[in-house]
């Protein structure tokens, strides 16, 4: 039996190359700025406005994602069982099991259609997908890479499909 959960680390993880770009980025405008206001005695307004509004597209996607997907997983914990092809999905101490023949199909939504598909962008967001899955009586659960990663890999025997998504956003949470 596996069980998932958020962590601290999987809250993060998808964000860690936009963390260091933008820590990067605002250390050279902060030399360069610096150099300005020794040399020139002051900082062009333009410059605080161009370091302002690349902050502000790399942060508030990824700050909205984080948001939308804490959101979702934020009580949820996951028990998948093996040897007797069950899932547990609970959630505030609500409890629902789910056998694996019960799953009609997964739907991986993300900004890459397929598993083969390569990574081709540097959207702070395109490590963020979730998975919707579709049971026999038309239930859905969501569950966010912030739960789970790689669910192909721990259902084998299921049908998954991919869609593609230019931004990965739960639409369905309250």
């Amino acid at each position: 039996m596996r069980n998932f959960k958020l962590t601290l680390w999987k809250f993060i993880k998808p964000s860690v190359q936009t963390i260091f770009v933008v820590i990067f980025f605002l250390c050279i405008m902060g030399v360069l700025m610096q150099g300005l206001l020794l040399r020139d005695g002051s900082v062009p307004p333009f410059l605080i406005g161009l370091t302002i509004v690349c902050v502000i597209l790399l942060c508030v996607p990824n700050l909205i994602l984080h948001i939308n997907y804490y959101k979702e997983d934020r009580k949820k914990k996951i028990f998948i069982d093996f040897k007797k092809e069950v899932i547990k999905i609970s959630v505030d101490e609500k409890e629902e099991s789910f056998f694996f023949q019960d799953i009609v199909k997964v739907v991986k939504t993300g900004l890459y259609h397929s598993k083969s598909d390569r990574q081709l962008t540097t959207a702070p967001w395109r490590f963020f997908y979730y998975y919707k899955i579709e049971f026999q009586d038309k239930r859905f659960k969501y569950l966010t890479r912030f739960i789970i990663q790689d669910l192909e890999s721990l259902l084998p025997n299921v049908i998954f499909e991919y869609e593609k998504k230019r931004y990965p956003f739960i639409a369905h949470i309250p």
